[in-house]
């Protein structure tokens, strides 16, 4: 058999039923994220493709480095990563110095994105839930389960399930894998680059 989703959907559709998930929880995991040369390779594969003249030469849309930079910050979360760079190379066509045609860098694209995603979040989230973000960053770079926020924030495991649930369903936290019986979680790129804690890329 072979389930196709992100890992928080099908955890979530396969996990509900008991007959389903003894089939395939917890005896058949997920499939690792791609290595960051298989996801450049996938990349690369991808502009060749779209190219009309084959004769022609291929300039990237980003730097390979900021394209690797990306996905380490989004930690494997393909879907995220591909969704930052086509933003990122949207928002910034035809508007870069320099060459008249030349591959985006990493800090340019963090810099056009982050108020973007600011924003969002601030929509999104109260300050109270925005602090708890940056709590789970500082203190858990990372992974943190819920038992670890419970004894951090010093509040009930049904109060931490709630801002948990709240933060994976706007897509600022995300399941990493699961030790013994409890989830590890993190924020996700997004997050981090809403927060401004993305670092340096290279």
């Amino acid at each position: 058999w072979l389930v196709v989703g992100t890992s928080d959907e099908t955890l979530g559709i396969l996990g509900s039923y008991p007959q389903v998930r003894s089939v395939f929880l917890p005896s058949h995991p997920p499939l690792a994220p791609l290595s960051t040369d298989d996801f450049l390779g996938l990349l690369h594969a991808r502009y060749e493709f779209l190219v009309e003249k084959k004769s022609r030469e291929i300039v990237l849309p980003v730097e390979d480095e900021a394209a690797a930079a990306v996905y380490t910050l989004f930690r494997g979360d393909l879907r995220g990563a591909l969704r930052t760079l086509e933003q990122g190379c949207l928002s910034l066509a035809g508007l870069t110095e320099g060459e008249p045609v030349r591959p985006l860098r990493y800090e340019e694209i963090l810099a056009t994105l982050r108020p973007v995603y600011e924003a969002e979040m601030l929509a999104d989230l109260s300050a109270t839930m925005i602090g708890r973000m940056r709590e789970i960053a500082e203190a858990h770079g990372e992974g943190v389960t819920q038992g670890d926020l419970r004894e951090a924030w010093d509040v009930t495991a049904q109060r931490v399930s709630q801002v948990v649930g709240q933060l994976e369903q706007r897509g600022y936290l995300r399941q990493l894998e699961v030790e013994g019986r409890a989830k590890v979680y993190s924020l996700t790129g997004t997050g981090r680059i809403a927060l401004g804690l993305t670092g340096s890329g290279g």
